[in-house]
């Protein structure tokens, strides 16, 4: 059975994070794989000191293995209290080492549909731009990440704003979120990011192809928007603020276009109040 996996720190972010994701869970029939992994800083024994040290990281496991049984309990209450008939199962899971590999190794062994996790502050930027554990989960997975804002509510996901320059690849992420869609029901924006002085030809062709496209999968709740000029992003901001989206998409390539804009000094500075849930794709995800 598909499961969604929700990386956990036990924070109150995570936890808050973890609910949102139950109900997306219900919805897609899909059970709950709760992960913990744990930093394990080797100490290096004096005279003898070795067992003592082999000790303090067993206690330290321990700890986290306690946090993740009472933070999994919550979950389940929090789930029945959502539906009492609920079938959906949730799974623990502890690990030791760095996240981005083992999140890697999870999806061999796992049918993950969609990574989870919870954002550290009130908007999701620190994340996208220089959070260094979100960064290597992105480099080691093919699936969707969805980072999750406290104050965010996802129970009833109505709009989501996908924003992209109609690069060929994004048309995995938009065969996606349509699939998505139509179990979630809620409407698409699609938003051209145009940024002033590119080829307005090439963008055509462009354009014309990506919704030839999305004409072929029968997706009738979808809308075309364009955001034109210098500074896209803070016209991004506002547009999602002003539409009321539930979620931003992007695309994160290596190199790619909305990389580059999301990693300007003025995205910082527009997008560090941002409120709307943040669901990238990764770029194995598009890899053709």
């Amino acid at each position: 059975m598909k499961k969604v996996l929700i990386l956990t720190d036990f924070s109150a972010n995570a936890e808050h994070a973890a609910e949102n994701a139950a109900y997306i869970c219900a919805k897609l029939n899909a059970d709950i794989l709760l992960y913990h992994t744990s930093q394990v800083i080797p100490i290096t024994p004096y005279d003898g000191g070795g067992p003592y040290a082999g000790e303090l990281t067993s206690i330290y496991t321990e700890e986290d293995k306690e946090k993740m049984t009472k933070h999994s309990a919550k979950l389940k209450e929090f789930v029945k209290r959502l539906n009492p008939e609920s079938r959906l199962l949730i799974h623990n899971l502890h690990g030791d080492g760095g996240l981005g590999p083992n999140v890697k190794d999870l999806l061999e062994h796992n049918d993950i549909e969609l990574v989870v996790m919870g954002a550290r502050s009130g908007s999701y930027l620190d994340h996208f731009l220089a959070g260094s554990e979100t960064q290597s989960v992105l480099r080691n997975t093919d699936r969707p990440l969805l980072i999750v804002p406290p104050a965010v509510n996802l129970e009833k996901i109505k709009n989501v704003v996908f924003a992209t320059d109609y690069n060929a690849k994004d048309k995995a992420a938009l065969n996606y979120l349509i699939d998505l869609a139509k179990l979630l029901t809620f409407r698409i924006q699609v938003v051209h990011i145009n940024v002033f002085g590119e080829d307005a030809n090439k963008d055509i062709i462009a354009e014309m192809d990506f919704k030839k496209f999305a004409n072929e999968l029968k997706f009738q709740d979808i809308t075309y928007h364009a955001i034109r000029g210098k500074d896209v992003v803070p016209r991004l901001n506002r547009y999602c603020e002003e539409c009321g989206a539930d979620i931003l998409a992007v695309i994160h390539y290596h190199q790619g276009f909305l990389s580059r804009l999301f990693n300007a000094s003025q995205t910082t500075k527009e997008l560090a109040n941002q409120r709307q849930s943040l669901l990238i794709f990764p770029p194995k995800f598009t890899a053709e």
